[in-house]
C-alpha cells in the first residue's frame, strides 16, 4: 500500500477507536450530549464520521463518493460503534486492493482530510465527554502531535517504524 494512503488510513484507525472508546467511557447518553464550540451533538459528529467514510471507500474503490448516504444519526454508542467499525474495514480493504499504486493526489487528500476529522474536534471531544479526561488511551491521544496538513508526496518511504 502507498505509504501516505497506509499512514491516512492508520491514523483513521486509530482516531475512530479512541473516540469510540470516549463514547464506550461516556455511557448513556453520550450521543446526545453537545460539542461546545462546533455547536454540533456528539450524534451528528459520528453521523458525519460515518458518511466520510462511505465517501472514501466509494473513491478508493473508483467509484463515485455519490449514494452513499447513510441513515439516521445512531441512537446509542453500542449503535454507531458496529457500523463504523465495519466501514473503517471496508476502507482498509479498498485502501489495500489498490497494491502498491498511488491514489490519485485528489482522493489521497480526501483520506488524508477526513483521517483527521476527530483532531480537528479534539477540544470539543474533551469538553462534551470530561469523564474520558484522565482516561490513559485519551490522554496519549492528548499529546499525540497534529498530522501534517497535506499528505507526504510519492517519494516518501516507509521507514517501517510504529507510531509512538
Amino acid at each position: 500500500m502507498d505509504v501516505a494512503l497506509r499512514a491516512a488510513v492508520d491514523r483513521l484507525m486509530y482516531e475512530q477507536a479512541v473516540a469510540l472508546h470516549m463514547l464506550d467511557l461516556a455511557g448513556p447518553g453520550a450521543l446526545e450530549r453537545r460539542l461546545p464550540g462546533s455547536g454540533k451533538g456528539a450524534a451528528e459528529i459520528f453521523g458525519e464520521a460515518e458518511e466520510a467514510l462511505r465517501r472514501i471507500e466509494a473513491l478508493l474503490a473508483g467509484g463515485s463518493p455519490e449514494g452513499n448516504a447513510s441513515g439516521p444519526p445512531p441512537a446509542t454508542p453500542q449503535d454507531a460503534a458496529p457500523g463504523l467499525r465495519a466501514l473503517l474495514r471496508r476502507v482498509f480493504a479498498a485502501a489495500a486492493s489498490l497494491g502498491g499504486r498511488r491514489p490519485s493526489d485528489d482522493v489521497l487528500r480526501e483520506v488524508w482530510r477526513t483521517a483527521s476529522i476527530y483532531t480537528a474536534l479534539r477540544p470539543e471531544l474533551l469538553a462534551a465527554f470530561p469523564e474520558a479526561a484522565d482516561d490513559a488511551v485519551v490522554r496519549r491521544w492528548q499529546r499525540a502531535p497534529e498530522p501534517p496538513a497535506d499528505p507526504p508526496g510519492p517519494a516518501a518511504v516507509d521507514g517501517g517504524e510504529g507510531p509512538g
